[in-house]
């Protein structure tokens, strides 16, 4: 789970710039877009908006509609934005279907002034029919509707912005959520220790786990689990003995474009040669690059020196997987040397109808996919099986 907003915390002067923008973004009828790599809060920023402004709505109701946990499903969206629409509008059967909803906000927008905040799926396409309909719904209605998106930097590299008009909507308004200063990571770190009910920390293991993980609020998650688990195996902070740190920053990697992430690899070995180049300028707007042009986190910069240029070229172990691969991945990753059992793995296939329609052949072809998938990419770990009790991944 993310990230929330916690309305007792002490100022955020950060946070509370970026809720700004977003206020003034619905006031001027100006489409936005929040946009940072996998881990960068957007999830506690979209949080943050829905309780301080979602409410109150004013001066014409915004509708906060959080999609992140749908895996990019047609039926999950619609069903979301459904729901939302209809209990802030107080209205009914506005539609199951993403273009039938869609087509009611047409008609509703025609005379009254509508604002739709989304945070979208995690590393996941964008969905045609949302985006194209958010689009024309703008260029029909350019007083009376608008929206705000939260989303992950992959969508940069999303076929979708080949259309000319989502792509000059998302990339002429993005507010990127970083850099990360070292003020707003301490208050984001005692977040993480507050919803995760550890003990306080130390001021030496709180800077040390600042100073490791750059202030990203991803690994600093990572490190405060890792920490727990095991408080010395933070001390030399070798990656290959820290796997649920390296899965994140593998989901870090993956969120940035591949262009991106080959002029970080150069810049370590000092063989930019451009430093105005798209791919740099994108890597420093989102935090990656420091002002002073050094990689974000050591870690970060230790798992890109040690990344293969071939893995980068032929996609990450997340790009060649289907949905239930990934959230199957996902589920052995955050368990590393740990048994998972098959109905943990049902639960990630069917969900609140596991029971009901368990399959031995399905769930089988499923973990035979991945395992054949991830031979064929280096590092991206081993599926063993445990006969009778589950399997175990190994990094």
């Amino acid at each position: 789970m993310g990230l929330l907003y916690n309305k007792n915390m002490p100022n955020q002067p950060k946070y509370d710039g970026y809720i700004s923008t977003a206020q003034e973004a619905f006031s001027q009828f100006r489409p936005t877009t929040f946009m940072g790599v996998c881990g960068c809060s957007r999830n506690y920023l979209f949080s943050m908006f829905s309780q301080l402004i979602g409410p109150s709505s004013k001066p014409y109701p915004i509708v906060c509609i959080d999609l992140a946990g749908t895996n990019g499903i047609d039926s999950q969206i619609a069903q979301i934005l459904s729901l939302n629409i209809s209990t802030k509008l107080s209205v009914s059967d506005i539609g199951s279907t993403i273009p039938e909803i869609i087509a009611f906000i047409d008609t509703f927008a025609s005379s009254n002034k509508l604002g739709l905040c989304i945070n979208l799926p995690y590393l996941e396409p964008l969905n045609k029919d949302l985006m194209q309909g958010l689009s024309q719904l703008f260029s029909t209605h350019r007083w009376n509707f608008s929206y705000v998106l939260f989303a992950n930097s992959d969508i940069l590299s999303d076929p979708l912005l080949n259309n000319h008009t989502i792509s000059k909507r998302i990339r002429n308004s993005c507010n990127f959520i970083a850099p990360y200063n070292k003020e707003d990571s301490k208050r984001i770190l005692q977040i993480i220790v507050d919803q995760s009910k550890d003990h306080s920390l130390s001021s030496t293991t709180e800077d040390k786990l600042l100073t490791l993980s750059g202030g990203h609020p991803g690994l600093l998650k990572s490190l405060l689990k890792t920490f727990n688990s095991d408080p010395k195996s933070i001390s030399n902070a070798d990656l290959d003995e820290l796997p649920i740190i390296k899965n994140t920053l593998q989901r870090i990697a993956t969120s940035l474009p591949e262009s991106t992430l080959k002029v970080l690899i150069e810049t370590i070995n000092s063989r930019v040669s451009n430093d105005d180049s798209p791919a740099l300028q994108l890597a420093k707007d989102l935090g990656i690059l420091t002002s002073n042009g050094s990689i974000f986190s050591i870690l970060f910069k230790d798992y890109l020196q040690n990344l293969d240029p071939e893995t980068i070229s032929k996609g990450s172990i997340y790009s060649t997987l289907t949905r239930s691969e990934r959230n199957l991945y996902n589920l052995f990753t955050e368990n590393v040397g740990l048994i998972v059992t098959r109905d943990m793995i049902a639960d990630v296939i069917w969900g609140v109808n596991s029971t009901a329609i368990y399959s031995d052949w399905a769930l089988d072809q499923l973990v035979y996919s991945l395992r054949k998938k991830m031979e064929e990419l280096p590092n991206s770990g081993k599926i063993m099986t445990k006969r009778g009790e589950g399997y175990v991944y190994e990094q």
